[in-house]
């Protein structure tokens, strides 16, 4: 009997370990894919600055050929 449980404890060790096991590399993957979505996110937040950005430059730049049109209007 003791025979039996002994090697029942030690089974339920391994089973255990080996659960463990799983655990540490799903955890492991999920980290990886948790850093993608990072590395994603931060590079869409840096798109959309750029392009936020690139809006407002042109924006400027429309503002100042109007300036520019109504200077020559009022020099006219």
């Amino acid at each position: 009997m003791q025979d039996y449980l002994l090697r029942q404890l030690v089974e339920d060790h391994k089973m255990d370990e080996k659960e463990k096991g799983e655990q540490m590399a799903y955890l492991e993957t999920k980290e990886h894919e948790t850093e993608r979505l990072r590395t994603e996110s931060d590079e869409w937040i840096e798109n959309d600055m750029l392009n936020d950005k690139e809006k407002e430059e042109f924006g400027k730049q429309e503002i100042q050929e109007q300036m520019k049109e109504l200077e020559k209007k009022s020099i006219k």
